[in-house]
């Protein structure tokens, strides 16, 4: 005895294949769609926006589930779970590989978190960050001649976190990083203006996605009450363009930076493109040889990182 979604699924099976016209296909495709639609909220904690972006995501997989399955014992209900479970863990990661893009400073800066108000939590020392920089100086002891390589890693590690800095802090703290505070001023405005572009860019290129999305759907439900096998194979030369072309817009959507990457930074400068990376890679490790002096005004510098 087979329970009532199994079944279903065998009679779509042996409908597709024409042996004969399944006449409940709508409620039982409406039922699979509101279990896979609701997966998400009780497997892990992710809001109703993300139930839509993850149903839409696995939509175009639900007909290659139905046809692949074979009645072996555990039940379709079962086999489904397995598959949702798997990509809802693939969905989860690419949230928070989002995440970390979108607030990469915040794992790879000490000007992470509470920086501008003060030191990391439970520290009340109320330091600003024009303090946090002296710091950094004058309990550094470095030789005076590596003091200049010193002050120009610092000013890229403040220009890489211009957009979640508050602008005081920003200028208060450029005196002793070099340029003037008319300088200091540019340099913001053009970086946050490189950033809103790039905002300008993904919204595009989410919007593009979105519409495909939906294009998608439609052609899937095109060819669910298609009668013809000809626009069926119409219909599934479409379905693959469009599979096609979201996975290149899904790879476009993540080459979008949101945080000022290395290349902005250099042209900022005028400096090649490698000193900017090796200057942010040999200052986070300089960086943690300091935290392990357990200064107060140091104590946020454990979440430096490449």
């Amino acid at each position: 005895m087979v329970d009532y979604m199994t079944h279903q699924a065998l009679v779509y099976q042996a409908a597709c294949r024409g042996h004969f016209r399944f006449e409940e296909r709508r409620k039982f495709l409406n039922d699979l769609n509101i279990h896979i639609y609701v997966y998400p909220g009780v497997r892990r904690a992710l809001c109703e926006e993300e139930w839509s972006e993850f149903y839409l995501g696995f939509l175009g997989k639900i007909p290659d589930i139905l046809m692949n399955y074979e009645f072996r014992g555990p039940s379709f209900l079962s086999y489904l779970n397995r598959l949702l479970d798997w990509h809802l863990k693939s969905y989860y990661k690419r949230c928070e590989r989002y995440r970390q893009e979108c607030w990469v400073h915040e794992r790879e800066s000490f000007l992470s978190g509470s920086l501008s108000s003060g030191c990391s939590e439970g520290c009340d020392c109320g330091w600003s960050l024009r303090e946090k920089i002296e710091c950094v100086f004058t309990q550094s002891g470095i030789p005076a001649h590596r003091r200049e390589a010193l002050r120009q890693r610092l000013l890229i590690l403040v220009l890489k976190n211009a957009a979640v800095l508050e602008e005081s802090d920003f200028l208060t703290a450029f005196p002793l990083l070099g340029p003037d505070r008319e300088e200091a001023v540019r340099m913001r405005l053009s970086l946050l203006d490189t950033l809103e572009e790039k905002r300008k860019r993904r919204d595009e290129l989410s919007l593009k996605r979105n519409e495909s999305y939906y294009r998608l759907a439609l052609a899937f439900k095109k060819k669910d009450e298609a009668v013809s096998d000809k626009i069926r194979e119409e219909l599934d030369g479409k379905i693959l363009l469009y599979r096609r072309r979201l996975r290149r817009m899904e790879e476009q959507i993540r080459r979008v930076p949101m945080v000022p990457c290395n290349g902005d930074i250099a042209g900022l400068l005028g400096m090649p493109k490698g000193s900017v990376d090796s200057g942010l890679y040999y200052l986070r490790l300089y960086l943690r040889e300091l935290k392990k002096k357990d200064l107060c005004c140091l104590e946020d510098l454990a979440g430096v990182r490449g």
